[in-house]
Parts: C-alpha cells; sequence; structure tokens
C-alpha cells in the first residue's frame, strides 16, 4: 500500500489533493461516506471516558515528579482542573529543593582551608557550591533550575538541570557526554544530602576538574615509609611552604580517603630525603655502617607491606613513630 499524505483542499472545495513520496498528486473527492467517517472519528475521541481521580490522587502524583500536562494526558482531565490541585503540591516541592539548596555542605568533603580560600567564612551550602562549580565549569549558572520530589520512602529527590555552554574545562571527564542533570538524595529530617550521579559530584565538592570517576591506587616508593626518620633537606622556601600546607589540610583525615593527595605527599617527602642524602657527606662510619647494614638486611618486604606502613598524618605532623617501629 501506497501512502499519501494531505497537501491542500481544491479551490472548489470538493476534493482533497493528496501526494506521494515522489512528488506526485493526485485529487480524492469528499463524499458523504468521508465526511460521515471522519465525524465518526472526532466522536470518538471527543466522548472518551476520562479516567476518574480524586483530588488526593492528582496530588499524589504530582509530589512524586509528574507534571499537570502528563497527568492531563494520562487522565483525560481538563488542564484547568489539574492545575487547581496541583498548585499547592508545586509549593511543597519547591520548599523542598529550596531546604535543599540551604543544606550545609560537609566539613568531611572538603578542606576548610579550601573552603575558606574560595568562601570566606561564611557557612557553604548546596546552591553556593554548585554555582562556583558551574561558573568555572563551563556551565551558565543563571541556567540552573532545581525541582524536587518525594520519594516512597520519604526522603526527596532533588534535581539541578542546567545548560553546558563550553566542554572545554570538562574535556578528560566522563562528563562531556552526560546529562547536564543533577542528581541528590534529600533527608528533610536530618538536613542532609547525598549525591546520586557523577554531576551531583562533581558540582557540590571542590576537586579538581579532571579528576575521574574512579581512582586507583599507585605504589609508595621504597624509600617513603622511614620519612619520619630521614633528617629535613634543605628545601627552598616555596617547597617547605608546599609540605607545612598540605600536612594541614590533611590533618585528621585518614589515609587512603584521598589518594591523589597521598601519593602526593609520598613524593614531597621522597624528593625531600634524597636531596637531604645527596647533600650529606659521606664518612667512613657511615661506609662501616652502610656495610654492616648490608650484611643484616631482611628480604626485600612485598609493596602491600611497604605501603601499610607509611605513618599517618598525625604520626607526621608530630613526630611520632608507628607502634610497629618501636
Amino acid at each position: 500500500m501506497n501512502s499519501l499524505r494531505f497537501v491542500s483542499i481544491s479551490d472548489d472545495g470538493a476534493h482533497l489533493i493528496v501526494s506521494n513520496d515522489a512528488g506526485e498528486r493526485f485529487s480524492v473527492p469528499v463524499t458523504d461516506e468521508l465526511r460521515g467517517a471522519l465525524a465518526r472519528r472526532r466522536a470518538a475521541a471527543t466522548t472518551r471516558e476520562p479516567t476518574r481521580l480524586s483530588p488526593r490522587e492528582i496530588q499524589s502524583r504530582i509530589r512524586l515528579g509528574a507534571t499537570s500536562e502528563e497527568v492531563a494526558a494520562e487522565t483525560g482531565l481538563p488542564l484547568e482542573r489539574i492545575e487547581s490541585y496541583a498548585a499547592p503540591v508545586r509549593a511543597e516541592r519547591d520548599h523542598a529543593a529550596a531546604l535543599a539548596r540551604g543544606t550545609e555542605v560537609s566539613d568531611r568533603t572538603l578542606t576548610r582551608d579550601a573552603v575558606r580560600a574560595v568562601f570566606g567564612e561564611q557557612p557553604v551550602t548546596i546552591e553556593n557550591m554548585v554555582e562556583h562549580r558551574a561558573s568555572v565549569s563551563g556551565i551558565e549558572p543563571a541556567s540552573i533550575e532545581w525541582d524536587a520530589w518525594r520519594r516512597a520512602d520519604g526522603q526527596w529527590d532533588v534535581v539541578a538541570r542546567f545548560e553546558v555552554t563550553d566542554t572545554t574545562p570538562l574535556e578528560g571527564t566522563d562528563l562531556v557526554d552526560a546529562e547536564p542533570e543533577a542528581r541528590w538524595v534529600f533527608n528533610a529530617l536530618r538536613k542532609s544530602v547525598h549525591n546520586v550521579n557523577r554531576w551531583a559530584q562533581f558540582l557540590s565538592e571542590l576537586e579538581p576538574l579532571d579528576a575521574a570517576h574512579g581512582r586507583r591506587l599507585a605504589p609508595v616508593p621504597a624509600h617513603a615509609e622511614d620519612a619520619d626518620d630521614a633528617p629535613a633537606a634543605a628545601g627552598t622556601e616555596d617547597e617547605n611552604g608546599e609540605l607545612l600546607d598540605m600536612l594541614s589540610q590533611r590533618r585528621g583525615t585518614r589515609l587512603g580517603t584521598d589518594e591523589e593527595a597521598d601519593d602526593r605527599l609520598a613524593q614531597i617527602i621522597s624528593d625531600r630525603r634524597r636531596a637531604a642524602e645527596e647533600q650529606a657527606p659521606v664518612t667512613a662510619e657511615d661506609e662501616a655502617d652502610e656495610d654492616d647494614l648490608s650484611a643484616r638486611r631482611k628480604p626485600k618486604k612485598s609493596l602491600k607491606d611497604r605501603r601499610s606502613r607509611v605513618p599517618s598524618w598525625d604520626q607526621i605532623y608530630f613526630g611520632a613513630k608507628p607502634d610497629n617501629e618501636s
């Protein structure tokens, strides 16, 4: 069967002009049979029995995330009627989104110095962080639209939709082709917000733009294990400041929570120890000690054993040795 499409009506109104895919035109007479078939079709569409929903059911669907247009299309009810019940629920959803946006960012995901450098001394909310991250990530802050809807467990799904105008800052990340929508779960009773997708993490945490979704462990150089016993290298003022800043920022943080910072600190300690060894003069007593040490040296431990002896931040900061080295 060939497919024809409507083009126009003839000047006398007695024929329909139709054409096929090849551009050929045909004339179809407008008969009483055609008029009757169209009338019956229209009547069947207009007399469809609308789905009966109570005001509570309508509001429940809106509260769970449906739009007024979606409920009207699904039920066949007039949009005006749906809107009359949806207004208070929309206000409830907007209020939940506002509470989530005003939730203070947890200090467990940030260092105080990093936050102070960007936001000063004021508390930092999710909205503050998202707007800041958007401004440096190729996202138009004015395009951000917030929404929230209630979950079956009583918490709230919160979303921020936005427009990415420049993907250059996102190159090398897994967000270049990701749908521009950040999702969180908001617990109103606990006043806590949890990341659901990668965009939420990216926009609500002060992290490098090129941070990967999954991080891998990098081996620590073998000579980093006894770094706390090594003499201080005669580093420059900038090198000393970098080490002190890193130690201060990582104060109280357990190893393994930020592998990139762990590796960076290990590298700094390694470089300083190597510089100290190169600068220290070699004496006859040192050579004798080295020969004695080589004779008594135990078999090399595995990488896992060496890694486990890396001192904690408190041990580095206060100069204390781990218990297994006492």
